[in-house]
């Protein structure tokens, strides 16, 4: 009952014959059938194989009759479906008190699926870094804007129509309360305000779609980094580049969101993947359960996400 509270599963595991026999938790963790032995290479087959060598290094001294009778890993699984989750596992095993020399027998493994903490972790390191990026890109955005406004207008208008945009820039840096509701479209605009000198330079199209305050604010984060990079290498870093940005539901339940730019520089993919990469595509992954694609088109960058919304 105690454990069943904790969540935590349990195998019991069979040195001599060489098998593992899971529980119903520990069985869907790795994708097996509940309370049926099986091999230990088929259950230790389960685990992901980034970590996989890293587990049976700690097993084999888990065996070594001079070693502790408990160890402690963490490791990702892969279950039925091919998803992947974490596990924290306590491995202990049973010696023969008469003959100490002689190799366990028996054993058990209690098992804790940590993946939404180590999600919650991994998300908490993105943000630290998401603001650490923002710091270095604000220079960066600061002359592109001075450069946008110098070259749209008279020089001597150039401090009434630039200062009110670092203002507005500095308002925007702020990211949406994740206690409140808000309107995609909205979240856009409020997002882009700072970026966008001339009309023509957006255009925007899709429906009313309410988002709760965390989907607000990662929204947020997205186009700001994807206006980010279109005002120093993109579309908006030279006159007559315009971004369409749409969004609407597939009809089974996704929300589409597409940034599309054009009239800028050629394209081409970048050497190396840096953290504004790591904003598109694996922090929607893990705080909205979204997928990205980012395509690097000749006539313009396009990115795309899809992620779950109700209607």
């Amino acid at each position: 009952m105690g454990l069943d509270l904790a969540g935590v599963g349990l195998t019991a595991v069979d040195y001599i014959a060489d098998t593992v026999i899971p529980d119903a938790r520990v069985a869907e963790l790795f994708g097996l059938e509940p309370n049926v032995a099986v091999s230990r290479d088929t259950f230790h087959a389960r685990i992901h194989p980034a970590d996989l060598a890293g587990v049976l290094a700690q097993v084999d001294r888990l065996l070594d009759p001079t070693c502790e009778d408990v160890i402690e890993v963490t490791h990702r699984t892969i279950a039925a479906d091919g998803s992947t989750r974490w596990v924290n596992a306590r491995k202990a095993i049973y010696r023969d008190e008469l003959h100490p020399g002689r190799p366990a027998s028996t054993g058990v493994a209690a098992i804790l699926d940590i993946t939404a903490e180590r999600e919650a972790q991994e998300c908490s390191q993105l943000l630290v870094r998401e603001l650490q990026h923002r710091t270095d890109n604000i220079i960066s955005v600061l002359l592109t804007i001075a450069r946008m406004v110098m070259r749209t207008g008279a020089p001597e208008q150039f401090l009434e129509r630039f200062e009110p945009r670092v203002r507005k820039l500095a308002e925007k840096l702020k990211l949406p309360d994740d206690k409140d509701a808000a309107d995609l479209g909205s979240t856009v605009q409020n997002a882009l305000e700072s970026f966008v000198i001339d009309a023509d330079q957006l255009d925007l199209s899709g429906p009313e779609i309410r988002l709760n305050g965390p989907q607000a604010q990662v929204y947020a984060m997205v186009v700001h980094e994807l206006a980010t990079n279109a005002v120093k290498y993109g579309a908006w870093s030279q006159v007559g580049g315009r971004v369409d940005i749409r969004w609407s539901h597939d009809g089974g339940g996704q929300l589409v969101f597409t940034w599309t730019e054009h009239g800028g520089p050629r394209v081409t993919a970048p050497s190396s993947r840096g953290f504004g990469t790591q904003v598109l595509n694996r922090f929607v992954q893990v705080t909205i359960g979204g997928e990205a694609e980012t395509l690097y088109e000749p006539d313009g960058l396009r990115y795309k996400l899809k992620a779950k919304q109700e209607i």
